[in-house]
């Protein structure tokens, strides 16, 4: 059988492989409408998009199709391509939406593909061209919103708004134009256009749904405070919320809105709607009020506070506050008190805490407004303010010095408070305590210009003028505190006699022009003239200040210098003009004075004398008028001797130095030289360098009995009559002088001057001769005086006659000098010629002086360190001419024996004094029997001093077996030798240097050595016043070295109760610095007078002792009185904190003296 050829392929199986195939390409090869679909391709290949491309190639229409292969293309990144894929779609009239909606997300990767620079900003140009098309297209308006929005990222936000403007026309339904409206207003608020927002979204209220349209509003609102437009946002919250019962937090909103519009009635509404329907809500009621008292409205604000004060827990410090001033405004101080004084011990406020010190001193309510400060200043809540309060209130009560402490702890509490510190100063310049308040100003850090003023002023008052002037030594800038520097600067130079001061700034003042001088300054400059003397200036200036102000003072002054200048006829007219431009000019005591001047001068003795008395009658206590007439007077002495005593009387009631001449030279005319020589006394002061004042003093000196004193100030004249420029070169002058005045040898020396033609004959050598022969006769030279004569001749045997009748004339004795005294007695009141009277003086001053004396009794208390001594006793002085007897008798009574074995028992201690002053030196012996411990020791001194010169001055003493002050036991069981050595030194009159050396030697009561060294005093004296009171500072140094034996010796150890080193009795170093003050007038205790009662000294002095390290401070202080007559009661005392010990030291005086005979 034919086997048939069997098929590899059968038609079944190619119909199958087929079919296989088919499925396989329709698998890898899809079809074109897949391609079409967006969505296929997210990770596109090179394939599929060139598979795209056959594709469009072949159906270029086909939209989709384009789409897909411009996605493929964006997708791997070829942008250009994808974008050229797009182009022909791009171009069409009317794009596919979807194309147009790739188109853009496309050109949006184009753009974040290109850095920052021109191409950039290029590209988003062509972006928004093409968002241009985009709204052009017939698009439904939601869909072009849709595919404008991402636009909002890349472009700018005016172009955004633009392009939804652009669409705004097209929207035609109510909520797409409200939706387009409100992403137009949210960029028109994102540009800063809240404003324009708002009218966007305002025309759309009523289409918003009325569930959401509160919110609408409250948008709108929103936009319309940004946009600065607050009444239209008020007015939107009326239209809102019409009814008047609003909830609260729509009154709250409206409230601010009404205040933010500023529509008070709105606003004060809503308040008080508010308020009112909350009447415990304390808020509410706070800003209630404040709006009623913004508004003014005071009685609404009361009722307001009293709902307020209903909730006291919930006030704050503030309503509190607010309530008390409410209270006030509304005339209930009352009521305001206790707020504000709840509220100040509360918080502490100064605000309260003034208040209620005002009030509760308006109320007159004493007890609370003391409270409030005492309360305030002891808890230390006040501020400087509070203690300047509280000082007021204690000043107001008299309570100053509580004042003064409030103020001064107010001080030390705020350092830096200038208020403070100016009403603490006000209140020690008030209370008169300048050193404090100088202390409080000299110890700020830094002065101001009126500080410094203050404090000159302060110097000034204290009579520190020096330091004053001193402190002023600068220019302010303000000009009117450098007017009262300058004029009180010349105030001070005037007083201290400082004319380079003045004489500088006189001359400042004549560079100024006349606009810079004020019309005070214009009065300083025309008094600075008058005082150097520049009187044609100071005459202009009186006619130019006369021409501006017309001041009648002014023609007065110009009076005043043409007398000056010695213009009579000009002061003549002057005056007419005077009386007659002025018509009180006869009412003026200078008219009259100036009238009694010319008259004067016109030797029109009695009508100068009425026109004194007419002045005289206007002015009965100026001293200058009365110097004046009372020199007219004295001048024709004769002719008015019944009223010049009279006048003289009335001048020396309260006379100032000006006046001592015409009192001095004035009682000397009369005859009653006491009393002139009391006026010369007073003088010297101020007239110590006036030699015609020295001389005339000096002569009245003799004629009371005082001869000594009197030469010394005819020396002193001397010294001045061959200083002084005038009588330098006169040798004629001075030798009248010295021999009217008794100063032979001066005499004698100035006539060796002269040129000789011979000694014998000259005429004024004889006269000089017979001048000094009577001298050496009148002192009992007889070998002298006969000496000095030549030989006997008719010229001379007269003169001879006389010299020897003085030479050997018998002294007086007593019963002729009492004969003569009786004599003298019997003829008082008789008439006598001046040599009588003289003598009568003279003797009736001698009697006195022979006669002088003074007792006084007293007792002393001194504490000698460990127990004290009382002194008690009498002391007689007497004294003639120079010399002076001194003897006292006293017993000692010991309170105690410290280290002593036993108490010293009562002893009895005299003495005797003898010194004699004769011209410029003097010298004094004394001897005294002193107790000592269980016996007695003679002790003797004597001193001599020289005073070589005016400024310097030396001396020298010896004082054997002295009393050692080191210890109570040394001063009973020890006795000192001291020698010493000083010198002083016055640079001028207030200021004396001194300085002593001493040598000392301490002994036992066995003369046992116990020590010797030396001992140095340093002291300088400076005299700020001389009396009335006088005021001296003192600063000193005291050094005593002492070499001490090593043991006391047995019997010294013998009087003690304890055996003692010799240290522990003598003080083996002692170094002292220290300053002191002292006033006083007068001198109590001493055995002459010295100024009349009462007499006192007040002393203080601080010092620190630098051998111990430790300060050491002093007080001493006297008075004493006149008890019946001729006598003093006075009593002192000193307390010292430290002596030469380390014990303090105290001493209790008290004397009665009497002056018998004086």
């Amino acid at each position: 059988m034919r086997r048939n050829r069997e098929s590899f392929f059968s038609l079944p199986a190619l119909v199958l492989m087929g079919a296989l195939i088919a499925l396989a390409l329709y698998l890898l090869f899809p079809r074109q409408a897949v391609f079409e679909n967006p969505e296929y391709l997210e990770t596109p290949d090179a394939l599929s998009i060139a598979y795209l491309e056959v594709l469009l190639r072949s159906d270029s229409d086909n939209v989709p199709l384009r789409l897909s292969l411009a996605r493929a293309l964006s997708t791997t990144g070829q942008l250009e391509r994808a974008d050229q894929v797009l182009a022909p779609l791009m171009a069409q009239q009317t794009v596919p939406e979807e194309a147009f909606e790739f188109y853009l997300e496309l050109q949006a990767q184009r753009l974040f593909a290109i850095p920052e620079g021109p191409r950039r900003e290029a590209r988003k140009d062509q972006l928004f061209a093409d968002a241009q098309a985009l709204v052009r297209q017939s698009y439904e308006p939601e869909r072009i919103l849709e595919l404008l929005r991402p636009a909002s990222s890349w472009l700018s936000q005016p172009r955004y708004l633009t392009l939804l403007q652009g669409v705004e026309d097209r929207m035609t339904s109510p909520g797409q134009r409200l939706q387009l409206a409100r992403e137009i207003a949210r960029l028109e608020e994102a540009e800063g256009r809240p404003g324009m927002a708002a009218a966007t979204l305002r025309p759309y209220i009523d289409t918003v749904r009325p569930e959401a349209r509160d919110e609408f509003i409250d948008n709108i609102i929103r936009l319309e405070l940004a946009g600065g437009n607050p009444k239209a946002a008020l007015a939107l919250f009326k239209q809102k919320l019409p009814d008047t019962r609003m909830s609260e937090p729509a009154q709250t909103e409206g409230i601010r809105l009404a205040r933010l519009a500023g529509s008070a009635t709105d606003e004060a509404t809503w308040i008080r709607q508010r308020a009112d329907r909350h009447p415990d809500n304390t808020e509410f009621q706070r800003e209630l009020l404040a709006f009623q008292l913004a508004a003014g409205n005071l009685k609404a604000a009361l009722n307001t506070i009293r709902r307020l004060q209903k909730t006291p827990d919930r006030l704050t410090r503030e309503d509190r506050q607010t309530i008390a001033q409410v209270l006030e405004w509304n005339g209930l101080p009352q009521e305001a008190l206790p707020v504000w004084v709840s509220l100040y011990q509360q918080t502490g406020s100064a605000q309260a805490f003034q208040r209620s010190v005002d009030l509760a001193r308006g109320l007159f309510q004493w007890d609370t407004l003391r409270m409030l400060l005492t309360e305030g200043a002891r808890q230390e809540r006040l501020q400087p303010e509070g203690y300047i309060t509280l000082a007021d209130a204690l000043v107001g009560s008299g309570r100053f010095n509580d004042a003064r402490e409030w103020l001064t702890e107010g001080r030390s509490r705020f350092p830096r408070s200038d208020t403070l510190r100016e009403r603490l100063l006000t209140l020690l310049v008030n209370l008169r305590d300048f050193p404090a308040a100088i202390e409080l100003l000299e110890n700020e850090p830094r002065l101001s210009d009126a500080d410094r003023i203050q404090l000159a002023s302060l110097y000034w008052r204290t009579r520190q003028p020096e330091r004053a002037l001193a402190l002023l030594n600068f220019e302010p800038q303000d000009r009117q505190l450098a007017e009262t520097v300058q004029i009180m600067r010349m105030d001070l130079a005037n007083s201290l006699g400082r004319t380079d001061i003045l004489k500088r700034d006189y001359e400042s003042l004549l560079a100024r022009s006349d606009s810079e001088l004020t019309p005070n300054l214009k009065e300083r400059l025309l008094n600075l003239a008058a005082l150097f003397e520049d009187y044609p200036r100071a005459l202009s200036l009186s006619e130019h200040l006369f021409l501006e102000t017309g001041e009648p003072r002014f023609l007065a002054a110009i009076a005043e210098y043409q007398l000056a200048l010695g213009q009579w006829q000009e002061l003549e007219q002057t005056l007419e003009r005077w009386q007659t431009d002025v018509p009180t000019a006869r009412n003026n005591p200078r008219y009259w004075s100036l009238r009694a001047l010319i008259h004067q001068r016109n030797d029109e003795v009695l009508a100068a004398n009425d026109a004194y008395r007419a002045a005289w009658e206007l002015a009965p206590d100026d001293e200058n008028l009365m110097i004046s007439w009372a020199w007219l007077q004295l001048a024709n002495a004769e002719q008015f001797a019944d009223t010049l005593p009279a006048l003289l009387a009335r001048i020396g009631d309260t006379p100032s130095p000006a006046a001592y001449p015409v009192l001095a030279y004035g009682y000397s005319a009369l005859g009653q030289p006491r009393r002139a020589l009391n006026w010369f006394r007073q003088g010297m002061d101020t007239r110590s360098d006036d030699i015609e004042w020295l001389l005339a003093t000096a002569r009245l000196l003799d004629q009371t009995g005082a001869p000594g004193t009197a030469t010394d100030l005819r020396q002193k004249a001397a010294k001045r009559l061959q200083e002084d420029p005038s009588t330098r070169s006169s040798r004629s002058s001075r030798f009248a002088v010295y021999s009217e005045e008794g100063l032979l040898k001066l005499a004698w020396q100035t006539l060796a001057t002269f040129p000789r033609s011979g000694e014998v004959d000259d005429p004024d050598q004889r006269g000089l001769r017979e001048t000094l022969a009577y001298f050496a006769s009148n002192q009992g030279d007889t070998l002298v005086a006969e000496a000095l004569l030549p030989a006997p001749d008719g010229r001379n045997a007269a003169v001879r006659q006389r010299i020897g009748q003085t030479l050997r004339s018998a002294p007086e004795n007593r019963e002729q000098q009492t004969g003569r005294y009786v004599r003298q007695l019997d003829r008082l009141n008789s008439p006598m010629t001046a040599e009588q009277q003289r003598v009568t003086m003279q003797d009736t001053v001698n009697l006195h002086q022979t006669f002088n004396r003074a007792i006084q009794v007293g007792s002393r208390w001194q504490n000698l360190g460990n127990f004290t001594v009382q002194r008690s006793g009498i002391t007689g002085q007497f004294s003639e001419d120079e010399f002076r007897w001194k003897l006292s008798a006293s017993t000692l009574k010991a309170s105690d024996s410290g280290r002593l074995i036993s108490t010293p028992g009562r002893s009895s201690e005299t003495s005797f004094e003898v010194d004699r002053r004769s011209g410029n030196s003097a010298w004094s012996l004394s001897v005294s029997q002193l107790p000592r411990y269980q016996q007695d020791d003679l002790a003797i001194s004597a001193a001599f001093d020289q005073q070589w010169s005016d400024r310097i001055a030396f001396g020298a003493g010896y004082h054997f077996q002295e009393r050692t002050p080191d210890s109570a036991e040394a001063w009973w069981l020890t006795r000192r030798d001291r020698a010493y050595a000083s010198a002083s030194y016055t640079p001028f009159s207030r200021l004396n240097l001194n300085a002593q050396l001493e040598q000392l030697t301490v002994n036992s009561l066995e003369n046992d050595q116990l020590a010797d060294g030396y001992g140095l005093d340093l002291n300088a004296t400076y005299t700020i016043f001389r009396n009335d009171p006088a005021w001296i500072i003192s600063a000193g140094y005291r050094n005593q070295q002492l070499s001490l034996a090593e043991t006391l010796p047995s019997s010294t150890l013998a009087a003690l109760d304890q055996p003692l080193e010799t240290a522990s009795l003598l003080t083996e170093e002692y170094e002292r610095i220290g300053v002191g003050t002292r006033w006083f007038h007068g001198s109590p205790h001493a055995l002459y007078r010295s100024t009349p009662s009462p007499r006192a000294f007040l002393g203080l002095d601080a010092g620190y002792v630098l051998s111990t390290s430790t300060a050491e401070i002093g007080v001493e202080v006297g008075l004493g009185w006149r008890v019946l007559g001729d006598d003093e009661l006075a009593l002192s005392g000193r307390w010292s904190s430290e002596g030469l010990d380390g014990n303090g030291r105290t001493e209790f005086n008290l004397t009665y003296t009497i002056y018998p005979g004086r």
